[in-house]
Order: structure tokens, then C-alpha cells, then sequence
């Protein structure tokens, strides 16, 4: 899961929010661009939304509206992240196709590529690039690619995605 700000062939964004939605505590950071580097505005550590099941749309939407409040920010472009007990981060070797079919073949079969059952999951692939050593003219190109593998509910995602809306912010 790229983070968008870093990648270079993403629109370049001045401002951008991120935040660590953990299980006690919510970190974020409001970083400015200036020149090629990003500079650290403001941060800010919150106590996180008490919940019993799970977090609820308008429970997150408000908390979210706290953070951007507390960091003065003056951009709508937010990147959230996750803790471990909510998320997956695994690697595996999947055949050789775009990403947007290795979601949906990850989706379809966990228990393959991962060793287990994720049912209503959503996931995310980062292609790991070959090593240089490997790239060796006359060698056989892999049939296989090595990816990193980000997962989380399906949905937790949602609730995510519509607090983030009605909070009025950007993801």
C-alpha cells in the first residue's frame, strides 16, 4: 500500500494529513512541502474513540474532525493507517499479472497464496522489485512475482472510507 505523497508519479500535493489510527492513542501529522522535502507543520496525539464491537462511521467522523481541528490544518488530503490487530502484512509469490487481478485473485483464494482464510477481506499488493544480481542477461525472467500484501475487513474499510467523506476530507 503506497503512500500516495511519497510516490513520485502521483500528483505532488504542498499539504498533506497522516494519521495513526491506534487501539489507545491516535498520532497524526500535518507535514508542508518546501522545496523537495516535507517539513513537519504540527502534530498531534489524541486519545483514540472508546468502542465496544468495532468503530462506528459518525464515532471515527467526529474523531477524525478533532484531529484536522487540533493540527490547524488547511488541507483536506488525509492518509490513514491501521494498527496490527485490524490489518495483515504478509509476503508471497503470486503469478504474473496486473494488481488490480492479484486483489481479486487474493481475494478469491487466501488460503493459497497467504496459508489462511481471510473471508471479507479487501486487499492491497506492493510488487517487490527483482535485485539487480537477478535482472542478469541470459537469465530467465521469474514466472512469479514477490509481493508485500496489505489486507484488512471489508468492513472496516467502509466505515473508514465513509468517516473520512463525512468528516470532509480527501483520502
Amino acid at each position: 500500500m503506497a503512500l500516495p505523497f511519497l510516490n513520485s508519479k502521483a500528483k505532488k500535493r504542498d499539504q498533506i494529513v497522516a494519521v495513526d489510527l491506534g487501539s489507545r492513542t491516535t498520532k497524526a501529522v500535518y507535514l508542508q512541502r518546501k522545496g523537495d522535502r516535507y517539513t513537519l507543520v504540527r502534530y498531534a496525539i489524541l486519545d483514540a474513540p472508546i468502542y465496544e464491537r468495532g468503530p462506528s462511521v459518525d464515532i471515527l467522523k467526529d474523531h477524525l474532525k478533532s484531529i484536522v481541528q487540533a493540527l490547524e490544518a488547511k488541507t483536506r488530503h488525509i492518509t490513514l493507517s491501521i494498527g496490527p490487530n485490524e490489518s495483515i502484512l504478509r509476503n508471497a509469490e503470486v503469478p504474473q499479472m496486473p494488481v488490480s487481478e492479484m486483489r481479486q485473485m487474493l481475494r478469491f483464494s487466501t488460503k493459497t497464496y497467504l496459508q489462511q482464510e481471510l473471508p471479507d477481506y479487501v486487499f492491497d499488493c506492493m510488487i517487490v522489485p527483482p535485485r539487480a544480481a537477478a535482472l542478469v542477461e541470459g537469465v530467465k525472467a521469474p514466472m512469479k512475482f514477490k509481493v508485500w500484501v496489505g489486507g484488512a475487513k471489508n468492513q472496516l474499510v467502509d466505515v473508514i472510507q465513509n468517516a473520512v467523506k463525512g468528516a470532509g476530507l480527501i483520502p
